[in-house]
């Protein structure tokens, strides 16, 4: 015997007769995907989520300041630093990037859109066979680097000891 199942939909969700049993199913409010590295790109879908690009509602996220707030530096090469910046934003757990040049080294260091290499970083100059370094981690400017004071240095002119630091000067 052939049995009638008669499928209905509507926005407030879909109904299913036949043999006096009904489903009733919500109806899902979606939100849209974005790639966290660039947000104006979509992601991927697949059966978990609304066409194109957006995902179904998720429980809201209590975000906890104690597990959620702190910093991760990665060394990425070339004198630069990733950092990593959590903290509870709208009661969601976000992390930012951004990058500084290492001690040692100046200028404006940049991530690429990935976040997976850095450029923009400079050894401080050298001179008589000692290293320039800057006081921290973050310098821009070469005027930030100087030869630290305690070291000894040759040159054909003589020798000697550093007794303050010397920074550059353009």
């Amino acid at each position: 015997m052939k049995q009638k199942v008669i499928i209905s939909a509507t926005l407030t969700g879909m109904l299913l007769t036949g043999n006096a049993y009904a489903i009733y199913v919500e109806p899902v409010d979606c939100v849209t995907c974005t790639d966290p590295f660039n947000p104006t790109e979509c992601n991927s879908y697949d059966s978990t989520c609304c066409d194109p690009c957006k995902i179904g509602p998720i429980e809201p996220i209590k975000c906890t300041p104690s597990l959620c707030n702190g910093e991760t530096v990665t060394d990425m090469g070339d004198g630069c630093d990733k950092i990593a910046s959590s903290g509870c934003v709208n009661n969601i757990c976000t992390t930012t990037y951004t990058a500084r040049c290492q001690k040692g080294y100046y200028g404006a260091a940049t991530l690429n859109n990935l976040k997976t290499s850095c450029t923009g970083c400079t050894a401080c100059p050298s001179s008589g066979g000692i290293a320039g370094t800057t006081s921290g981690a973050g310098a821009l400017a070469i005027t930030e680097c100087y030869l630290p004071s305690g070291s000894a240095f040759s040159d054909s002119t003589g020798s000697g000891t550093y007794t303050n630091n010397c920074y550059y000067q353009n």
